[in-house]
C-alpha cells in the first residue's frame, strides 16, 4: 500500500465536508416564501326550508360555530334566511332539531336554496333530539 492512511483520511473527509456544503444549503434557507393569502369570501344570502314528520320545539342552523338561525316548527315547516359566508366548495350547515326525547322516529327534510339559486335536499332522521352536520355544495 501507498501513502499515509492519514492523509487518505483527510482527502475522504475533506470530500464528505464539500458534499455536505451544498446538502446544508438545501435544507436551510435563509428567504422564507411568501404564504399565498386566502380570497376573501363574500356573506351571500342563502334560505332553508325545513318540512318536520314531528313537530320540534325548537330548530338552529349553525355555521362554523355561530347560529345563524334559531326558531320552531310546531306546524311541520319552518322557513329559515341567512346570510354567511359562501365559498366555491360549499358549506357546511349543522342543524340541531329538539324533537322530544324517547320520542317516536322522527324526521326532517330540508331544501335549501344556494346563493346561485340552485336547490339541494337533504334528510334528517332521528328518533329524540337531534344533532347532524349536513355539506351543501
Amino acid at each position: 500500500m501507498r501513502g499515509s492512511p492519514l492523509i487518505r483520511a483527510l482527502f475522504a473527509f475533506l470530500g464528505i465536508a464539500l458534499t455536505g456544503l451544498p446538502l446544508w444549503r438545501l435544507t436551510h434557507r435563509t428567504n422564507a416564501a411568501a404564504v399565498a393569502q386566502a380570497p376573501e369570501i363574500k356573506a351571500r344570502a342563502a334560505a332553508i326550508e325545513f318540512t318536520l314528520t314531528a313537530p320540534a320545539e325548537k330548530i338552529s342552523v349553525r355555521h362554523l360555530g355561530k347560529v345563524v338561525w334559531t326558531g320552531e316548527a310546531t306546524g311541520g315547516k319552518a322557513e329559515a334566511n341567512f346570510t354567511i359566508p359562501w365559498p366555491r366548495e360549499g358549506v357546511d350547515l349543522r342543524v340541531q332539531i329538539e324533537w322530544p326525547e324517547n320520542g317516536p322516529q322522527a324526521a326532517a327534510r330540508l331544501r335549501l336554496t344556494d346563493p346561485e339559486g340552485g336547490e339541494q335536499e337533504q334528510s334528517i332522521w332521528s328518533a329524540g333530539p337531534a344533532d347532524e352536520v349536513l355539506t351543501f355544495r
